[in-house]
């Protein structure tokens, strides 16, 4: 199914919805010195039998995600399989230096709004990030308007603000040098976990046995 089909669906099941503000996601200085450059950790391991019940059902998702989004997006998987994590270049979604969605990433992300609704027991948190050009406060600021502006546009289309959090790491954990334009632009970025709600564990426990 391609994607005007899909966002077809996405209006014929009237997934529109009025805007419902997302959550912010703070962390200190010192959550920034634990994680290693370019990783973030969005949950912990829930490891076991269940954790492999939650892996099978993430990897689903992985290839569903990975038809929808061919060249928009990079998708795998983290925390052993557990969460997904979709990486967009901000050049894919943003205008340049604006939080302003273009409204060719908005299609992707009514995709992905899609694929929350059909998946209700995942939450997401979209995380920004910025190269080291200009001041690290201003930097900061843009990081997490941009993940703002991702996470309302999702609430937007159907998906419930409860599950949502959003963040911005300015130039924390670069995932390139910053010395080039092409390690520059892959640092400014927009990473979206998919991770297990509380239901989703509940029933992973509860399948294991």
């Amino acid at each position: 199914m391609n994607r005007f089909k899909l966002l077809a669906c996405l209006t014929c099941a009237g997934l529109l919805m009025l805007l419902v503000g997302c959550k912010t996601s703070k962390s200190s200085a010192s959550d920034d010195d634990d994680q290693e450059a370019g990783r973030d950790r969005p949950a912990a391991i829930v490891g076991g039998k269940a954790g492999a019940v939650i892996g099978r059902q993430m990897q689903v998702q992985k290839e569903a995600l990975e038809a929808a989004f061919p060249a928009d997006a990079t998708v795998e998987t983290v925390n052993r399989g557990e969460v997904l994590k979709l990486t967009f270049s901000a050049a894919s979604l943003f205008e340049a230096n604006a939080n302003t969605l273009t409204e060719m990433s908005r299609i992707s992300l009514r995709l992905l709004a899609l694929h929350l609704n059909s998946n209700p027991g995942v939450r997401v948190k979209i995380v920004g990030y910025m190269d080291n050009t200009g001041r690290s406060a201003f930097n900061r600021i843009l990081s997490t308007r941009r993940a703002k502006s991702v996470c309302d546009l999702l609430t937007e289309n159907g998906v419930d603000a409860a599950r949502t959090t959003y963040e911005g790491k300015g130039i924390h954990h670069p995932v390139a040098s910053n010395r080039t334009a092409k390690g520059r632009a892959l640092n400014r970025r927009i990473e979206i976990f998919i991770l297990p709600g509380e239901e989703m564990i509940r029933d992973a426990h509860f399948r294991k046995k």
